[in-house]
């Protein structure tokens, strides 16, 4: 028998904290009767995070509008609410707590699991992401198309970033040398995408679908093999990421997941990686993974994208180039906006790579 969602949080203790992040926290809590719950709830909007409460709106909504079919690989909804509290705003929501799960993204750094286990974990997020999220996106004459979003974006991300020196002589260059190679500056060659190429009509016009929005290994729950349980053995969370993209074309999932399944995103996060020539005056950059750095090893020794990927390739054909780069560059310039460090040195530099491969 199943029960309306309550609109108002669930009495209970805290257990532990499971995620305490920038916009929001995930907390495990213990209600009277000894069952156990994740609720995530807003931080507030501050003005240095303006967005968390209308993140976390977008997500209830998302789980409350999904068809039978989606809502088969999402968690149920226990509650959700968006109320004042103390004078600021608070929207959250309860969720069921899988004690026997773990994330993707722990279960890689670990390698706690063998190739085949990998596989069959990746068979299983294709049923669930392309099989079941996928579905035609509905009519809505008043959504934002998704390249006037990307575009905004970047342009965004580059008017931020140009207030550093540092940055803003790389990105106001029409020319550069990347890694030993001619290349744009990053303004100049996604302006040259914008005008020159049929890029934005190719995000546009290709039927979109209702997307994850967020799709990386840490936002998918796997139950081990070695343990039973009666729950599906994957579940996918924390759906639409901060920017609000839900709906689009199914290479946007593949893109985001495949960034942190290559161990890209964890290079990028933890700073295993070279950069050189921002603020030197050279107008020569260099930007490196360090792929031989023992914290990256997990991903190098077992592959957690490539039965994914043929299984998208199976649906879709062969993956576009050239949009897989317009889609990976405007996630490395809005982010780089979003951290600091040399971090963001790296997610420009290699958003330069990316635009100037669309142009290649």
């Amino acid at each position: 028998m199943t029960h309306e969602p309550s609109s108002v949080p669930s009495p209970g203790r805290v257990v532990r904290t499971l995620h305490d992040g920038f916009w929001d926290l995930t907390e495990v809590i213990e209600l009277a009767d000894g069952s156990q719950r994740a609720r995530k709830r807003s931080k507030g909007a501050t003005a240095d995070r303006p967005w968390g409460p209308e993140s976390l709106r977008r997500e209830i909504r998302y789980l409350q509008t999904a068809s039978p079919r989606s809502a088969a690989a999402l968690p149920p909804l226990l509650a959700s609410w968006d109320r004042m509290v103390n004078g600021a705003v608070e929207v959250g929501y309860e969720m069921p707590f899988y004690p026997d799960h773990r994330d993707g993204g722990t279960l890689a750094r670990a390698a706690v699991l063998g190739q085949e286990e990998i596989d069959q974990f990746q068979h299983k997020l294709a049923d669930a992401v392309l099989e079941r999220l996928h579905e035609p996106a509905p009519a809505d004459p008043d959504r934002e198309p998704l390249s006037r979003h990307m575009t905004g974006a970047v342009r965004q991300a580059f008017d931020g970033l140009v207030t550093d020196p540092a940055f803003a002589a790389v990105i106001q260059a029409e020319h550069i040398e990347l890694n030993g190679r001619p290349a744009r500056g990053p303004r100049a060659a996604f302006e040259a995408i914008v005008r020159n190429t049929n890029m934005l009509d190719l995000i546009d016009s290709t039927p979109a679908v209702r997307l994850h929005g967020d799709l990386h290994l840490e936002n998918i729950l796997w139950r081990p093999l070695a343990v039973a349980g009666a729950e599906p053995r994957l579940i996918l969370i924390d759906v639409v990421s901060v920017a609000g993209v839900t709906f689009g074309l199914p290479l946007w999932d593949l893109v985001k997941y495949e960034s942190y399944a290559t161990g890209e995103l964890m290079a990028l996060r933890t700073e295993r990686i070279e950069v050189a020539g921002l603020g030197d005056g050279t107008s020569r950059y260099r930007c490196r993974i360090r792929t031989e750095d023992p914290g990256l090893a997990p991903f190098q020794t077992r592959n957690w994208h490539a039965v994914f990927r043929a299984e998208y390739e199976g649906r879709h054909g062969r993956v576009d180039g050239r949009a897989y780069r317009f889609i990976h560059g405007y996630f490395n310039a809005a982010m780089a906006l979003n951290t600091s460090g040399v971090q963001r040195q790296g997610r420009l530099l290699r958003a330069v790579e990316d635009f100037n491969a669309v142009l290649a």
